[in-house]
């Protein structure tokens, strides 16, 4: 290092290691940002460095900063796991995890493997009202964009592959709230 760095260098320096432009340096130490221009080059000239961030990496190096700590960020929580074993049966209606099969009495019904897991995700909660949220991290993870709407589609798409065998009134929307999968005929 050739020289000391003075005090104003030292802090144009400890914001320098935030990535601030000259413009927000200046307006926060409150001086001309013309000045903290020179200062950037004097750092730069003083530690060896070619530019700013190389004069953030030698004032590490040369322990003119102290090290930065470290922050750890939780990390979200995984999605649940769908994976049970065996058959999921709400009346008529049973699902297969594992075969990635859908029947209404015996008749097989091919869905999408998002409308599937969607269905699914209902079978496992019967009667249940489900929010789109809740559905949303459910069925395609909590790290996903999804807005409402998309789940209003497949929940539209699901009726109609259920319609050809007469089980669309399965999916009941309860307004404003979400959706569940109900057996009429074993509440009678």
């Amino acid at each position: 290092m050739n020289g000391k760095l003075s005090p104003r260098e030292q802090a144009i320096l400890q914001l320098l290691v935030t990535g601030r432009p000259n413009r927000a340096i200046s307006e926060e130490l409150g001086v001309h940002v013309l000045t903290v221009k020179g200062c950037v080059s004097r750092i730069c000239r003083k530690l060896g460095a070619a530019n700013r961030a190389h004069a953030v990496y030698r004032a590490l190096e040369l322990g003119v900063l102290p090290p930065p700590k470290v922050i750890s960020v939780p990390r979200p929580a995984p999605p649940p796991v769908l994976r049970p074993t065996d058959w999921v049966a709400v009346g008529r209606l049973r699902a297969s995890w594992d075969f990635r099969r859908v029947e209404y009495g015996g008749k097989r019904l091919v869905l999408t493997e998002l409308n599937f897991r969607v269905l699914h995700w209902l079978m496992r909660h019967p009667g249940v009202v489900l929010s789109r949220d809740q559905l949303i991290d459910a069925c395609w993870g909590r790290d996903a964009y999804i807005c409402e709407e998309t789940v209003n589609r497949h929940i539209r798409i699901l009726r109609e592959a259920l319609e050809p065998v007469g089980a669309d009134w399965m999916v009941e929307t309860v307004f404003s709230v979400g959706y569940r999968l109900v057996d009429r005929r074993s509440e009678k």
